[in-house]
């Protein structure tokens, strides 16, 4: 199968334009823990010079006032993504299968 015939399959069932957001973030979280002990195995150095990286970028963040405003804007605008976005509709799908389940079983 070309690529070309791949995107094509993709679009045509709808599995494109951001609608498997939930899933391909799901498993990139799945496979996080294999690939950061990986990562620590070949190069632990590095994976802690990250880690120090990051809790200080976090902690000048948290720590500050202009951080912690734009961290309360960000949640805000991101919120307002996942009710308007994808999320909500696998939420709403999940959610329709369950009551479908529930009511076939009943």
């Amino acid at each position: 199968m070309t690529q070309t015939h791949t995107k094509s399959a993709k679009h045509a069932n709808g599995a494109s334009h951001g609608h498997d957001h939930l899933g391909d973030s799901w498993r990139f979280m799945q496979g996080l823990p294999r690939t950061a002990q990986a990562t620590m195995k070949a190069n632990p150095v590095a994976v802690v010079a990250g880690v120090g990286a990051t809790a200080f970028v976090l902690g000048a963040l948290f720590g500050s006032k202009v951080g912690r405003v734009l961290l309360t804007t960000l949640a805000g605008y991101g919120l307002r993504r996942l009710m308007e976005g994808p999320v909500a509709e696998e939420v709403a799908r999940y959610a329709k299968d369950v009551v479908s389940r529930t009511q076939a079983s009943a």
